[in-house]
């Protein structure tokens, strides 16, 4: 329990990271005039499990601020509650979260206006991707007939980024008084199109920047040696960008995804640089247009199994990896899934 006295001021500061199973019950309890923020960040290995619930009571005239923020573990289910002590209290719950393939987060909200003269801001966005991947938003407002002067606003917002992924946002308010100043309760879950998703795909032409994944990922959640960069001391912070242990890829705007026909490769430039895009396999490709052998444009050549075929000395480079399928070129190309 976290107990604020009257006209106090204080931050917390929860992280929860690492492998466990974990059951919590949280309690605030602010005094009259007082201001807490507490912040609770659920950066957990792949297989943790986490269940808590937030319990925040709000005293007279008193602001409760609570940002939830999710990325990690296997099952994830944060519970916060608000009640009010008094007239005059305000809440702020905030939500930010990111689902993998294969997790399941959940977020299970509860404001219980039982006090007159009391106001609350709820709103909570997130992202999913990956297969299975599975969010789940659930705000409960209710207005009790002696809350006359309520002022209360919940949102949720997804933004699904690939197939397999599932949002189940439920928004609940209920009123019991009609003297309330103001109420409201919105949700939306929505996707980019394909020509979107293709711009965000695209990392950057110059240079290899480790193996590719077998999909395209719009983000990645940070490892170990990303952790390690972070704490505090590290000599050299290569995080900028990153929030919360995801890192948002470089991109480059290309071409449209309409432009290009299924194995039929497309020349265009990237600052000075000529790249061939190619279109196979459900997914898009670019490499350095021209063949690390000779002179030649490899946008000219013909596209099987995945390979792009310099038309001049038949080597094939694989467009996953860059790597030619043999002599005359030993060389790979730049490439970029």
């Amino acid at each position: 329990m976290i107990e604020l006295g009257a006209f106090a001021e204080a931050v917390v500061v929860i992280d929860h990271t690492g492998d466990a199973v974990l059951a919590a019950n949280v309690d605030y309890v602010l005094g009259d005039g007082a201001k807490l923020t507490v912040v609770s960040v659920q950066d957990w290995d792949e297989k943790a499990v986490h269940v808590a619930q937030h319990n925040a009571l709000v005293g007279r005239d008193a602001s409760f601020k609570s940002v939830v923020v999710t990325f990690g573990g296997d099952v994830v289910r944060i519970h916060p509650r608000v009640a009010y002590a008094a007239p005059g209290g305000e809440a702020e719950l905030f939500g930010l979260y990111f689902t993998d393939a294969g997790q399941h987060q959940e977020h299970r909200l509860l404001v219980d206006h039982n006090t007159p003269h009391c106001k609350s801001n709820v709103a909570y966005k997130g992202a999913l991707q990956g297969q299975d991947a599975h969010a789940v938003w659930i705000g409960d407002v209710l207005i009790q007939a002696a809350a006359e002067g309520t002022d209360t606003y919940e949102l949720n917002r997804n933004l699904v980024l690939t197939d397999g992924a599932r949002v189940d946002s439920v928004p609940n308010l209920e009123i019991e008084t009609g003297e309330i100043a103001g109420a409201g309760h919105a949700s939306a879950t929505g996707r980019f199109d394909d020509e979107q998703l293709f711009y965000l795909m695209a990392r950057g032409i110059p240079g290899d920047r480790g193996p590719p994944p077998r999909r395209p990922r719009l983000l990645r959640r940070a490892g170990p040696a990303d952790r390690s960069a972070r704490r505090p001391g590290a000599p050299d912070r290569q995080d900028r960008g990153r929030a919360g242990g995801l890192r948002l890829m470089a991109f480059v705007r290309v071409c449209a995804l309409s432009e290009l026909e299924a194995d039929t490769p497309k020349r265009v430039e990237v600052d000075g640089t000529p790249v061939s895009v190619v279109h196979t396999e459900g997914e898009v490709f670019a490499i350095n247009d021209i063949c690390s052998h000779a002179n030649v444009s490899l946008s000219e050549g013909e596209v099987e199994d995945c390979a792009i075929e310099c038309w001049l000395h038949g080597s094939s480079f694989d467009l996953r990896t860059g790597k030619p399928s043999g002599l005359p070129r030993r060389a790979p190309s730049p490439h970029t899934p």
